[in-house]
């Protein structure tokens, strides 16, 4: 039986470029995900509109939305690494289940109809300067 803990992967020498690629997309997509999360709360931080509304007439990334991205990112990088340890299998379920607590808690509240601003936990402040409400509120 096979360790649950390590990704099969094909021999290098039996095996294209393109498969190759399909191998590494997943780490590629997590590294991308994770680094626009980044960017996006380093935007917040640092009051930097451009960065977290790219489009002039768009809306920005809610910060709690950057924090799903950064954890999710993270999560499938983590989770296709070809040796992980039980450590590493627990932190990056770990974050996938928290952006999963996060969507249903948001999802809770827009359903519901409150005003408990959850997603403004983060920047709520400047977020509310937005002229424009973001879709949801």
């Amino acid at each position: 039986m096979a360790n649950s803990n390590t990704v099969a992967l094909s021999p290098t020498s039996r095996h294209g470029p393109l498969i190759g690629f399909f191998e590494r997309a997943p780490m590629i997509a997590g590294g991308a995900v994770a680094l626009l999360g980044a960017a996006t709360l380093a935007g917040w931080a640092l009051n930097l509109s451009f960065v977290t509304t790219p489009r002039l007439d768009g809306y920005p990334m809610l910060p709690l939305a950057a924090v799903c991205f950064v954890l999710s990112g993270t999560a499938l990088a983590m989770s296709v690494r070809p040796n992980r340890s039980g450590t590493s299998e627990a932190i990056h379920q770990s974050m996938a289940a928290l952006v999963a607590t996060i969507c249903v808690l948001t999802l809770y509240e827009y359903l519901r109809g409150g005003e408990s601003s959850f997603d403004l936990l983060l920047f709520g402040d400047r977020v509310r300067r937005v002229t424009v409400d973001p879709p949801g509120r």
